[in-house]
């Protein structure tokens, strides 16, 4: 039993914690184990919910996806929190990283709602024959970055 708790010594100074038990691990072990199974179901839900909206068939995958990184980041943060981890200095600092990347990536996010608003609300189709600010042609596909136009000379554009 002393090498076990000789072995958690060195695990916890190595991830830079100052104490680790035998019943702190089996509470994250339990924690991970109870986590798994609630995300799950969740995630069930969520799938059974977009699955009866017609107008999120397109962003479906997206949603779904990002559902379930946040699940699995808040779980994460639950397991810190236990091991006695300082969690508000890790979500300040994603919070302020978050401002940065969104300021850095301004234009390219609008673009991204753009596509999301276009998936939503559906003006188009592909098959649609569109005129927009000059480009014209056949909607080929819809993205969330782009759309993609087929000319009436069999060009391909990306709008």
């Amino acid at each position: 039993m002393d090498a076990l708790q000789e072995v958690l010594n060195i695990v916890a100074k190595a991830i830079g914690l100052k104490e680790l038990t035998l019943g702190a691990v089996f509470r994250v072990v339990l924690m991970v184990l109870i986590g798994y199974i609630v995300i799950r179901m969740l995630m069930r839900v969520v799938d059974r919910l977009l699955e009866r909206s017609k107008s999120m068939v397109d962003i479906r995958v997206y949603i779904s996806s990002g559902v379930k990184i946040f699940l699995w980041f808040l779980l994460a943060l639950m397991i810190a929190g236990s091991l006695n981890i300082d969690v508000t200095s890790v979500i300040a600092m994603l919070s302020v990283a978050g401002l940065a990347v969104s300021l850095a990536l301004q234009n390219t996010l609008s673009n991204l709602a753009g596509g999301l608003q276009i998936l939503v609300s559906k003006p188009f189709v592909v098959g649609d024959y569109i005129d927009a600010d000059g480009t014209a042609g056949t909607v080929a596909e819809i993205g969330l970055a782009y759309t993609k136009l087929t000319t009436p000379d069999a060009k391909r554009i990306s709008v």
